[in-house]
């Protein structure tokens, strides 16, 4: 958070979302937030389905799960009821 004079605190939010496993695209936005001090990111889900890296990008995410707020999506939806109908 910063602080002026007289102002009340700012929080500054980075809203991610349709990662799709494209976790060389994630990288850069990390190091884009990273950059621009944000306070909080919010992932808003379709992580893993798709082609590109999905054991990477779940890697990386886990690496930052205490920075990354993360509220599933659809796709991710999908994918955990199949996995529980294989229980």
């Amino acid at each position: 958070m910063s602080y002026s004079k007289g102002a009340k605190p700012t929080i500054t939010i980075a809203a991610i979302s349709d990662i799709h496993s494209n976790v060389f695209a994630l990288e850069a936005v990390l190091r884009d937030i990273k950059q621009r001090n944000v306070n909080q990111i919010v992932n808003l889900g379709d992580i893993l389905y798709g082609p590109i890296a999905p054991k990477a990008t779940y890697e990386l995410l886990m690496k930052h799960q205490k920075d990354i707020i993360t509220i599933r999506g659809n796709q991710d939806r999908q994918i955990y009821e199949a996995t529980m109908t294989l229980c």
